[in-house]
């Protein structure tokens, strides 16, 4: 979900799910007004009262380039999220695709794509992903104490997963999620 919508409808949305997956398009008010037609604050109070609700959210972040992919506004972005939702949030950040009324953009270069990752992982994130382009490291999940392999994915399809009922297996630090 893009997450701009009002509060009462909202919470009784998430009164009905165990996850969300919000768009977190950029860090600015600007950005969302130019390109959204919208503004940021009804999209932060909806990560916030996502996560205040108690179901597990991730947050994706659509890397423009020449938009919203400059350090200082992923930094922003990251900070935000960590001082709002905490460390342990998922925070994605996936590829733009130029088509439609952006075609005359460039992709998202899986280096600006790593550059945000490591920000995001400096800043204190536990849990960070590259989305939308096929690199070698970005996909996986590994445990935020002792930086064992949890799950390791190609692409979208996960190929193992070490997690024992919602703990690292090596060091049983409960990780973050909704286990089955």
């Amino acid at each position: 979900t893009a997450a701009n919508i009002n509060e009462k409808p909202w919470k009784t949305l998430l009164s009905h799910v165990a996850a969300a997956n919000i768009d977190f398009k950029g860090i600015t008010d600007e950005f969302y007004r130019r390109l959204c037609s919208g503004t940021l604050r009804p999209v932060q109070d909806a990560l916030v009262t996502a996560k205040a609700s108690g179901i597990h959210v991730e947050v994706t972040n659509l890397v423009i380039p020449t938009l919203n992919d400059k350090p200082e506004d992923i930094t922003k972005l990251v900070r935000w999220i960590r001082y709002n939702m905490g460390k342990e949030t998922p925070l994605h950040f996936s590829g733009f695709t130029p088509r439609y009324q952006m075609q005359h953009l460039p992709a998202t270069s899986p280096e600006t794509l790593k550059m945000a990752r490591d920000t995001a992982k400096a800043e204190g994130m536990d849990f960070v992903y590259i989305g939308n382009v096929a690199v070698k490291d970005g996909q996986d999940t590994n445990c935020p104490k002792c930086d064992n392999l949890l799950i390791k994915r190609i692409f979208y399809t996960v190929t193992e997963n070490h997690i024992k009922d919602g703990h690292c297996p090596v060091c049983q630090s409960q990780i973050y999620g909704v286990w089955l």
